[in-house]
């Protein structure tokens, strides 16, 4: 259930396929100049899913739990032995953060000052997703077109010989497919992973906040299982995607 769908997310992203492909140069200038942009996009979206994966490890390690553990599950952990000596305080107002109020045991404290760190790279994040998102969008309509102009494109650049045709054509016409399916995906892919980092905050302010949490970035289903209680889920469509 939800919480298998959280395990899901995490073991996906472990194996490192938050992008099955990556950019190809076609050797085409005109498709590699925007292909270029296409491949430092997924780099950092690479990077994010990397962050992720790192503040899940670094939350399972700090409390000795099993690898894979889910971060609701690392959260409710640390909820469990924290008790009323970890509170929640807002960082700038947005992005939660953990407080001791009393002295911790020092695994405890690692795994709070996880947790901080965690929330921080991820209010830095998707601040930084947000920005992205007008290039996605301009660069999956640049490449919509480049299927059409793919033959002439090819002979602009010497490539017209029928040798070329039968060796070199079906090669670039493979990574040009491969390419524009990664630029295709970018989107929905980097709307997943704010989604991810969204439910995990709410998690975070769910978990260790008291009474009603005001959590208005929406976002998907990741954490909700333990922690979705920190996700109102009022105002979804409407805020979808930011912390504010």
């Amino acid at each position: 259930m939800a919480k298998d769908k959280d395990k899901d997310k995490d073991d996906h992203g472990d194996k490192g396929k938050g992008s099955e492909t990556h950019v190809q140069m076609t050797g085409i200038d005109a498709f590699d100049s925007v292909f270029k942009q296409v491949d430092g996009i997924d780099h950092t979206l690479s990077s994010i899913e990397g962050q992720l994966r790192d503040s899940k490890n670094n939350l399972n390690t700090a409390l000795a739990l099993k690898k894979g553990t889910s971060v609701a599950d690392g959260l409710t952990e640390l909820k469990s032995r924290a008790g009323n000596k970890v509170s929640l305080a807002m960082d700038k107002g947005t992005i939660p953060k953990l407080e001791a109020n009393d002295a911790l045991p020092s695994n405890v404290k690692n795994a709070v000052d996880a947790v901080n760190q965690m929330t921080s790279n991820f209010g830095l994040s998707i601040d930084q997703l947000t920005g992205l998102q007008p290039d996605m969008e301009k660069l999956v309509k640049q490449t919509g077109k480049m299927p059409g102009r793919l033959i002439d494109e090819f002979k602009k650049g010497g490539n017209g010989g029928l040798l070329d045709r039968l060796f070199k054509l079906p090669k670039v016409a493979k990574a040009l497919k491969g390419d524009l399916a990664v630029t295709a995906g970018l989107p929905d892919r980097a709307q997943g992973i704010q989604d991810r980092m969204n439910d995990i905050l709410g998690t975070v302010e769910g978990s260790f906040g008291n009474g009603p949490v005001h959590h208005p970035s929406g976002g998907g289903n990741g954490d909700k299982d333990k922690g979705g209680k920190g996700n109102s889920g009022k105002g979804k469509d409407k805020d979808k995607g930011k912390r504010s």
